[in-house]
């Protein structure tokens, strides 16, 4: 039986115990989907690859294979190569002493918090960014996908227009229910509960005051399998709001057409670590911070999810560095 298998995509090497399998098999046909390459096993091809990803749990961090694996990317990388090192934790084990030797100043995913298919398309979206290669995330696509729906339901007009006599009747009959539903909306608003207060229990005011950020709207409606508070415009949520995630994560702040844009706060449920920064494209890209549960802050540019340039971490106990992450890797520099 073996206690290591390793997949070679193209450029991508993903390394893994066994006990992984199942999660390695969705990450290799998710990026075969998106036009990473054919499948083979060769680990002489970490001399080559240009992303090197390890499926990191306790298992793997012992086993002498995948450290030898480890241990050759990471003089690669220390030596100037073009090649990013990729931690994807899939569980919250215990990681042995020499796998944090040689990636425990690398900045990993915590693939074992929340939806590991979330955490599947991200990887995938920042892989094919560095390989230039075009990804369409799952979660882009249900994104279009939902707004098809609205933008069907909204085109029912045009069926009117192959018909004009009947459809100026049935418009003319249209606008006066509009006109009716408005008046009826407009009585029923007076007494519309918060939904904030109501979901939340604290009020829009209590939410400028905390974050400084101010909603555009106050509607709940479901998104998705999420939780959307705010302004629904075609469908989505627009301009301040809040996205309340099955697991207990929690988005507040800007978005543009249902996505994640401009300044945001997003508060992790399992880890009870926070961002605050600058969003695009659901993904944490611009200047940010980073603070854990413990008080550990990390400080700099994010691009895509990941760390790039320069960065200040200061540990719990008042101990700062300083260092220098190119997609994710750091080098220490102070």
């Amino acid at each position: 039986m073996l206690f290591r298998e390793a997949y070679i995509l193209t450029d991508v090497y993903l390394t893994y115990h066994e006990t992984s399998k199942e999660i390695a098999d969705k990450i290799t046909a998710r990026l075969k989907k998106d036009g990473i390459g054919a499948v083979s096993s060769d680990p002489d091809k970490i001399k080559d690859c240009k992303v090197f990803i390890i499926l990191l749990n306790q298992a793997a961090s012992y086993s002498k294979e995948i450290l030898d694996e480890i241990s050759t990317a990471c003089v690669r990388y220390h030596g100037g190569e073009d090649i990013a090192i990729m931690p994807f934790q899939v569980s919250d084990e215990t990681v042995s002493p020499e796998a944090m030797s040689y990636i425990g100043k690398i900045r990993w995913t915590e693939a074992y918090e929340g939806d590991m298919d979330f955490h599947i398309d991200r990887l995938a979206k920042n892989i094919s960014s560095m390989l230039g290669t075009k990804v369409e995330t799952k979660l882009q696509n249900e994104e279009v996908e939902s707004k098809g729906e609205n933008l069907y339901t909204a085109s029912d007009t045009e069926k009117s227009k192959k018909t004009p006599v009947l459809g100026i009747v049935i418009g003319g009959v249209i606008i006066i229910a509009l006109i009716a539903a408005g008046l009826i909306y407009a009585n029923k608003s007076k007494n519309k509960p918060d939904a904030v207060q109501e979901i939340l229990g604290i009020s829009t005011q209590d939410i400028a005051a905390r974050y400084g950020i101010t909603l555009d709207g106050n509607e709940a409606w479901e998104e998705n399998g999420v939780t959307m508070i705010g302004k629904k415009v075609n469908g989505t949520i627009e301009g301040n709001g809040i996205k309340l995630y099955p697991n207990g994560s929690t988005y507040i702040g800007a978005f543009k057409n249902g996505i994640a844009e401009g300044y945001g706060i997003f508060t992790f449920a399992d880890s009870g670590s926070v961002y605050y920064g600058e969003w695009a494209d659901n993904y944490r890209n611009g200047k940010g911070k980073f603070v854990k549960k413990d008080g550990e802050t990390w400080e700099g540019t994010w691009s895509n999810d990941y760390e790039n340039g320069d960065f200040t971490i200061t540990y719990a106990d008042g101990t700062v560095e300083k260092y220098v992450f190119k997609d994710g890797n750091g080098e220490l520099v102070e």
